[in-house]
């Protein structure tokens, strides 16, 4: 657990200050999820070491934060490779917002990284901002996909990747 933290740790060190940052966290919600980790299913493993660092980053005044899930609504087998959704656009002071919804999910689908990611993409509103993904997962792509297209489709939209792998 405390590996994980300090990846989530690294990860935050990317954040500059800027006129204005903005941080689209996808979160994995696939049935990988329930597999057990030190004595929990890895999504409340991952949801503790969420909150924590969603919490470390509230203080921040030039931050709009945003949430996509993958893999929380189709249920696996078959699952969907298109079971990715923007749950909470950018906007600020919306921690809790963000919280709440992760607090309540439950894994139960399949795993479309790539596809997650290209979508991704859409859901920045502009490229007038240091744009982020954090990318927080413990599976491979499920759908055929390939992740690294993806981070450089990203990259030449000046969007940065940081996955935190489970």
């Amino acid at each position: 657990m405390k590996k994980l933290f300090y990846i989530l740790a690294i990860c935050s060190t990317l954040f500059v200050h800027a006129q204005v940052t903005r941080v689209l966290f996808v979160f994995d919600a696939s049935n990988s999820m329930k597999t057990m980790y030190d004595g929990k299913p890895r999504i409340e493993k991952a949801k503790e070491l969420f909150f924590k660092f969603i919490d470390s980053l509230n203080h921040h005044k030039n931050y709009e934060f945003a949430l996509r899930m993958y893999g929380n609504t189709v249920k696996y087998p078959p699952g969907d490779c298109n079971d990715s959704k923007l749950l909470v656009p950018f906007a600020k002071n919306n921690i809790q917002k963000i919280k709440d919804f992760v607090k309540v999910v439950q894994p139960t689908g399949i795993t479309p990284i790539e596809h997650s990611l290209t979508q991704s993409a859409n859901d920045f509103p502009d490229t007038k901002a240091i744009n982020t993904i954090i990318l927080i997962t413990d599976g491979i792509e499920e759908c055929g996909g390939d992740p690294c297209k993806a981070k450089l489709a990203l990259q030449e939209k000046g969007i940065i990747l940081k996955p935190c792998i489970i």
